[in-house]
């Protein structure tokens, strides 16, 4: 009996060991468990809280940044793009420099004179993200990168037009390439003229830089490119298949005038071009420029 007995207490004693031991590893368990959730909750937060920084503006407050029209300049060049010049004292051309406050959905309208009305918005979604309306035109998309004045500081933001004869031109913001300047020219009807490739029948005389000279918007063109390439026909000369085709003739630097008569108009369809080099100048300058690297 009294074996019995002692083997009862013992088998107790064994299990009450186990319920105990196995208690005591959960409650490890659960201990660590909740440590490791904690440090991931909080690497979520942190984690979370940058990537709203990233996605969120910072938070400035946009009513201390002064915005509207700036000034109304004519041979100004300190507040000019980079790729816009005015090279005479004898100007037809009036600047009008607009600050704008670079806020998801802001939305304004300027009047710049008696003949032009800018409606500017920022989009929705994007900051550097603009759409503009002259006098009911469609809708031009532009970004906001490399400010017209060059001091402008996030969120400013100064956007120049230019009044050219009877019309109002500017310059696209979206790019810091040149290859990709594109010039726009809206008339008092909000009539949009695009100007990018200049060479309708051969594809890649784009626009370089853009010049108001007296009664004129004079264009330096190239089809050159980073890395020795010009474009032909809409192909980059890199491309096997056409370099050997291409004529020693096919003009590579040009310049574009385009002239305002007496009425302020601007024929876009003629303009005076004037060729400054071509791709046989080009082969020699890129031959010359090999040797004198050895």
């Amino acid at each position: 009996m009294g074996n019995k007995k002692n083997t009862s207490i013992s088998n107790i004693i064994i299990i009450i060991t186990i319920i105990m031991f196995v208690i005591i590893v959960l409650v490890i368990a659960f201990y660590f468990f909740s440590q490791f959730k904690k440090v991931g909750e909080e690497n979520n937060k942190i984690r979370d809280n940058a990537e709203k920084s990233n996605l969120q503006d910072v938070d400035y407050d946009y009513n201390s940044v002064p915005e509207g029209v700036i000034n109304i300049i004519g041979n100004n060049v300190s507040t000019l793009d980079s790729n816009v010049k005015f090279s005479s004292a004898k100007q037809q051309i009036k600047c009008y420099s607009i600050k704008i406050v670079k806020e998801k959905g802001r939305e304004k309208e300027y009047q710049l004179d008696s003949d032009y009305k800018a409606k500017l918005k920022i989009t929705d979604s994007d900051s550097n993200s603009i759409e503009i309306n002259i006098n009911n035109s469609e809708t031009i998309k532009d970004g906001l990168y490399n400010s017209d004045f060059k001091t402008d500081a996030n969120p400013s933001f100064t956007f120049n037009f230019y009044k050219v004869g009877e019309y109002l031109v500017f310059t696209n913001h979206n790019s810091v390439d040149y290859r990709n300047i594109r010039l726009y020219i809206v008339d008092k009807n909000g009539k949009i003229e695009e100007l990018y490739d200049l060479d309708s029948k051969n594809k890649g005389m784009i626009i370089e830089s853009v010049e108001f000279i007296d009664n004129s918007i004079i264009i330096q063109a190239t089809r050159k490119s980073n890395g020795g390439v010009i474009t032909y026909n809409g192909k980059p000369s890199s491309d096997k298949s056409i370099v050997n085709s291409i004529p020693q003739n096919t003009p590579v630097d040009a310049t574009y005038t385009y002239s305002i008569d007496n009425k302020g108009s601007i024929s876009f369809t003629n303009p005076e071009i004037k060729i400054k080099s071509t791709y046989k100048d080009f082969l020699n300058e890129t031959m010359s420029g090999s040797k004198n690297s050895n």
